[in-house]
């Protein structure tokens, strides 16, 4: 892409971060920044298992942040809320269980490079505006 482009989610692992280096030096592409959105694992615990979604609809909901106003229906339809397997504690545990053993490696990676830049994403308003403002200076 001319413009650059965005991974969320990728690459998951160090092979995977070398095959991308690999790809990208044929390419004579590189990387930028590599953005970690660091979160403590009992508040990525609490937001995923309170979420709920509509049936009908797939509106989201969180019981804590962003409660419907009634926990059993949607307030724009209607329809049956649900917590998807994905959402379940014991489910988004074994996730960052994964994670930790995997992609964590990765932030001491892309440190060593000089590429990470670390967003405290508790805080989603600064998160934001912590990347814009990173951002924003790629082009001075």
């Amino acid at each position: 892409c001319k413009k650059g482009y965005i991974f969320d989610g990728f690459p998951r692992n160090i092979e995977q971060a070398n095959l991308l280096e690999k790809l990208n030096k044929e390419h004579n592409e590189y990387i930028d920044y590599v953005f970690y959105f660091e979160i403590p694992f009992p508040e990525i615990i609490q937001r995923l298992s309170n979420r709920r979604v509509c049936k009908k609809c797939s509106t989201n909901y969180n019981l804590l942040f962003n409660p419907p106003k009634k926990v059993i229906s949607c307030d724009l339809c209607g329809g049956e809320l649900y917590q998807r397997e994905d959402d379940k504690e014991e489910t988004i545990k074994n996730r960052l269980e994964v994670f930790t053993k995997q992609t964590v490696p990765l932030k001491k990676y892309y440190e060593e490079k000089k590429l990470l830049k670390v967003i405290d994403a508790n805080l989603s308003e600064n998160a934001f505006l912590t990347i814009k403002e990173i951002l924003q200076g790629m082009h001075k």
